[in-house]
């Protein structure tokens, strides 16, 4: 037996992070989704030192391995059309119904909106809507003790398993609010009415969470319950 750790091993590889490279494979990752078909979805800022003095590397970035060799099967930077100038990316869901046909969502809780990226089509498109955007009376809040103010859009991210019409329900809230909304990935999944004001109706408005509800994360299992990350203490 021994207390001493064992050595840092780096994923997929040392190289991948090495900050030094003209054009670095891997810079700040936010978050990360496991699929069913073996494949790790990497949604990278391509922000360094975030909260000191930030290098961009550029546009944010998915970032597909193979779980089953760690190799990159697939990168994607997002287009310049699709990413604004206060832009931030912080939050990936995964629709995994198909392998061959999978869906990834990335919310921008800097400039609200969603890309929806095809990995059929290696395309991607940018969903606008007000319900992406922060609540102006739920961005106070207090952390044990600390009381400071936010205005993150869209940020909590809960995909359902595929239902009857052959697509899922992607459940979705600003970080600085307490409602939670949703919309069929039929909607988010069809580029031109997607990218379209008549979506409006599609999205739905599921309720409040509370006083003091606003949440980060959120996870929805097999049973359909829907759990919370919570701030406000």
């Amino acid at each position: 037996t021994t207390t001493k750790s064992p050595a840092l091993i780096p994923y997929p590889s040392w190289q991948s992070h090495n900050l030094q490279d003209e054009e670095p494979e891997i810079v700040s990752p936010f978050r990360m989704r496991a699929d069913k078909c073996g494949r790790l979805w990497v949604l990278d800022t391509r922000v360094d030192n975030l909260l000191g003095e930030k290098k961009k590397y550029g546009n944010a970035q998915l970032l597909i391995y193979d779980l089953h060799n760690d190799f990159l099967q697939r990168r994607y930077v997002f287009p310049d059309s699709q990413v604004k100038s206060e832009s931030f990316f912080a939050n990936i869901a995964v629709e995994d119904g198909d392998c061959d046909n999978t869906f990834a969502y990335a919310g921008d809780l800097g400039a609200p909106g969603l890309v929806v990226y095809s990995w059929k089509l290696q395309d991607s498109w940018r969903v606008n809507h007000h319900y992406f955007h922060p609540d102006p009376l739920a961005g106070n809040f207090t952390i044990n003790g600390t009381n400071f103010q936010w205005d993150d859009g869209i940020f909590g991210l809960a995909i359902s398993k595929q239902q009857p019409d052959g697509f899922a329900n992607l459940y979705f809230h600003p970080f600085s609010s307490t409602m939670e909304f949703s919309v069929s990935t039929k909607v988010l999944r069809n580029k031109t009415h997607a990218e379209s004001s008549d979506n409006y109706d599609d999205f739905k408005i599921l309720g409040s969470r509370g006083p003091n509800g606003e949440s980060g994360a959120s996870f929805l299992t097999s049973l359909l319950e829907c759990y919370f990350i919570h701030y406000q203490i």
